[in-house]
């Protein structure tokens, strides 16, 4: 193997996993948006109870 296939290797293992990186940070950034809300949406009723 020469240096030109493990770079295009490189780069292809790179392409391949980049998509699951970013799907793995939007999947964590809703996560903790839904947490968010749902605390807002518990104090809310919280505060409606008083």
């Amino acid at each position: 193997m020469n240096a030109f296939d493990v770079s295009a290797i490189a780069q292809t293992i790179q392409l391949a996993l980049t998509p699951i990186f970013i799907l793995v940070a939007i999947g964590n950034f809703m996560n903790v948006l839904t947490g968010r809300l749902a605390r807002i949406v518990d104090r809310s009723r919280q505060l409606q109870a008083q």
